[in-house]
């Protein structure tokens, strides 16, 4: 790594060694993450191999700056690292908004597609980390993740790296964001000032929360009861006027906090009940609490086209008795600036080498090994629980963690003699694995040997 510096500092003088931003990436590469989609799981890990935190180490403003050398300098660097992380110089300017996809690396089944935005207007909209709206994403990609990375102020350019499912190699690819919110005001903690001792004393009427358009939450029966909406219209502030509690009670020995919010993409809140002389700080000290979203027929009439209206009703396990020592703290976050630009980069990569292998074994029917991942077909048994590993020449170990598990019978089959479930397994790896070094594969204490 010394050495790749010393050549960087000396062909290109603008660029630098970010430590924070190395920080940033290493964090990255050992975090995970859990998303749901289209109603089912997924695990995510966010692996970069060490020729990305190598490519990230670099500032923002020399990854900006120098975009047209970037292939120029990959090559003379290592020839290896130009045939893994593929240099883009694509870039889409809309809305004084200019999306630039930098460099990518990708085998058949994961990419990381890293990409800046800047604020050509010098507005500062790219300042704070921006919410791509879930419109990021790769023509085709059946998993999307977006990460922030740094953000640079002399030009105002924030980087991003995204992570993908899917094969894109040796064709065109559109990377695609159509729309972005900028600038979201949040409201950080503080107290409501609401005495819900004399507000929650009233015997409240109550709904069946099923009467209504349940929108998910807590719930796990059918009899789950909630306050009549909009009783109440109490406000937080003045700045805070896309939201009410519309009302609150004891409801079954519970407190109820029933919350109104205007239509928006993303208007949303924490509500904390504290005691009193306590301050937010881990939510293990609050007192636990469930929550109900649902709508009405006004929030069903102003929902639609990606925007929503909603209630939720906050239900905390206290006592009347007790809330006198307690008080409520919110923390809310109001929609930015929306800006509808569709913004669409096309560019093209190539593909990783790689091993296959169809080992003469119950557990798995097909293994692909390539430098940043493997991927098991048609696995047999807990894919949860899946542990592998690859064995090198030189005694070393190499270990990855899972992304994502999929079951053919609900994604498509790979291979049509493929049984229903059996898993596909994709781990990644945090470092770059030499094909040529491996020894063999060891997938639950089961060693099978990789033969030259």
């Amino acid at each position: 790594m010394n050495k790749i510096k010393e050549h960087l500092d000396r062909c290109l003088k603008e660029m630098r060694i970010d430590s924070e931003l190395q920080g940033e990436i290493l964090n990255k590469t050992t975090g995970t993450w859990q998303s749901k989609k289209a109603g089912k799981r997924h695990y995510q890990k966010i692996g970069a191999a060490a020729v990305i935190l190598f490519f990230c180490m670099t500032s923002v403003t020399a990854l900006g700056a120098a975009v047209p050398s970037v292939q120029n300098w990959i090559f003379r660097v290592s020839p290896e690292v130009a045939g893994l992380l593929y240099p883009i110089e694509e870039s889409c300017e809309k809305e004084g908004i200019r999306l630039s996809v930098v460099a990518g690396i990708n085998d058949e089944h994961n990419a990381d597609i890293y990409f800046t935005l800047q604020d050509m207007e010098g507005k500062g909209r790219t300042s704070d980390k921006a919410d791509l709206m879930d419109s990021a994403g790769i023509n085709g990609s059946s998993i999307s993740g977006v990460e922030f990375i740094n953000y640079e102020e002399e030009t105002q350019t924030a980087f991003y790296v995204l992570h993908e499912s899917g094969n894109f190699a040796k064709r065109t690819n559109v990377f695609r964001i159509n729309e972005i919110m900028f600038n979201k005001h949040i409201f950080e903690w503080f107290q409501t000032e609401i005495n819900l001792a004399d507000l929650a004393g009233k015997k409240p009427e109550t709904e069946d929360l099923f009467a209504y358009e349940y929108g998910g939450g807590s719930s796990e029966g059918t009899d789950a009861s909630i306050l009549l909406p909009d009783v109440m219209n109490l406000s937080l502030g003045e700045e805070i006027d896309f939201m009410t509690i519309s009302n609150i009670g004891m409801v079954d020995g519970k407190l109820h906090i029933q919350t109104k919010w205007d239509k928006s993409f993303d208007n949303h809140g924490e509500f904390w009940l504290l005691e009193k002389g306590k301050e937010p700080e881990e939510y293990s000290d609050a007192v636990p609490h469930n929550n109900y979203y649902f709508r009405t027929e006004e929030d069903l009439e102003n929902t639609g086209n990606g925007y929503f209206s909603n209630h939720i009703e906050f239900v905390y396990d206290i006592g009347i008795e007790e809330l006198e020592n307690y008080v409520l703290w919110a923390r809310i976050v109001k929609d930015g600036q929306i800006v509808k630009g569709g913004w669409q980069v096309s560019f093209s990569m190539g593909d990783l080498e790689k091993i296959v292998l169809e080992p003469e074994t119950d557990a798995v029917d097909r293994i692909i090994i390539t430098p940043i991942s493997m991927y098991l077909e048609g696995f047999k048994g807990n894919a949860e629980e899946c542990e592998a590993f690859l064995k090198m020449k030189d005694g070393s170990r190499v270990s990855f963690s899972i992304k994502d598990i999929r079951n053919d019978e609900e994604y498509g089959k790979a291979h049509m003699e493929q049984e229903a479930g059996e898993w596909n397994i994709n781990f990644v790896t945090g470092k770059i694995v030499e094909i040529g070094e491996i020894e063999s594969v060891v997938i639950n204490r089961k060693e099978i040997p990789v033969k030259p």
